[in-house]
């Protein structure tokens, strides 16, 4: 059920950044004012701030009344920029990843392990379908892909233990991957469609190269499973898992990296090669964001507890950390 909350959290915080993006294109495109400044904003011509004005009184002018400032229209607007909601998946599966190619062209993958059923549901920009799949009862943990014919799903089909990849080519869903391991697979990640990674339990990387797939040497010795894998590029490749393990692989071989990390690190995601985040959660629970500058890995104050679990942004001064939090 983890895995549940942190996608709906990766989900909202998505949103809000969709809901400030909404409200900056709003005020550069002509808005009269910032959102901010219908609480905040303590200038003379604020009725509601500035109770000391001699133009404060409770007859407003025609002035007053058509004033942007103070329009509730307009707060309407601003409110409803930065609102949720709520949308109809037709499904009951729980739900753990999510992927787009664009507003029209979005998947989100699930599963549940006690019943042992799972999907892959597309949004087309008005409604979310539940699609047909090879494996029907698989789960899924991983969603990744180059673009709207190129997008690959890892799993498992819990009724048969078997771990599964699957593929679309834009039309159809198909098994590109099986295997019969008990090796979960958890995350899938590529610089190119012949150049995809997928991470697993027990220090497990796959590779695949657009025709073939092959086990790479992860160098991992410890049994630690791995949750997470992004890269800049097909040269630069991090991994992370089970207690503070985080991979390289620079195009030749995979390498430990010293993390400084005790517990489990889960999510991945970079602006650049120079400027990347590791997030997850120690052993005393508190929440753990890494960030590497080029050089080395640091740790950054959270002033939180809880497990992060995923991380993501839209440049390097823009990045939200998604997980379970706790008071």
């Amino acid at each position: 059920m983890k895995r549940a909350h942190w996608f709906l959290l990766l989900v909202l915080t998505i949103a809000l950044l969709a809901g400030a993006a909404a409200c900056a294109n709003s005020s550069r495109s002509g808005s009269s004012r910032s959102p901010i400044d219908d609480d905040n904003d303590s200038s003379p011509d604020d009725d509601d701030n500035d109770d000391t004005s001699p133009d404060d009184d409770d007859d407003q002018s025609p002035d007053d009344d058509a004033s942007p400032a103070d329009d509730d229209d307009d707060d309407d607007n601003d409110d409803s920029a930065l609102s949720f909601t709520t949308m109809t998946s037709g499904s009951t599966v729980p739900l753990t990843g999510v992927w787009g190619s664009s507003a029209t062209d979005v998947y989100a993958i699930g599963g549940d392990i006690r019943d042992q059923y799972g999907a892959i549901l597309h949004y087309d920009g008005s409604a979310w379908t539940t699609l047909t799949t090879p494996e029907p009862t698989a789960s899924f943990f991983g969603i990744w892909g180059s673009s709207a014919t190129d997008v690959f799903a890892v799993g498992e089909d819990w009724s048969t233990g078997i771990e599964v990849v699957l593929h679309y080519d834009g039309t159809a869903w198909s098994m590109i991957l099986t295997t019969t391991s008990t090796t979960h697979l958890n995350a899938v990640w590529g610089s190119a469609p012949t150049d995809v990674f997928v991470a697993g339990d027990e220090g497990l990387i796959l590779h695949y190269d657009g025709s073939s797939w092959s086990t790479m040497d992860s160098g991992v010795t410890d049994s630690a499973s791995l949750y997470g894998v992004w890269g800049s590029s097909a040269s630069n490749v991090y991994a992370v898992g089970q207690f503070g393990t985080m991979l390289r692989y620079d195009g030749s071989a995979w390498s430990a990296v010293a993390s400084g990390a005790t517990g489990d690190l889960h999510g991945l995601w970079g602006d650049s090669a120079s400027d990347v985040y590791a997030v997850g959660w120690a052993l005393d629970n508190s929440a753990v964001v890494l960030r590497y500058d080029g050089s080395t890995w640091t740790p950054m104050n959270t002033y939180t507890t809880g497990n992060v679990a995923g991380v993501w942004g839209t440049g390097s001064t823009d990045i939200f950390a998604a997980g379970t939090f706790y008071d």
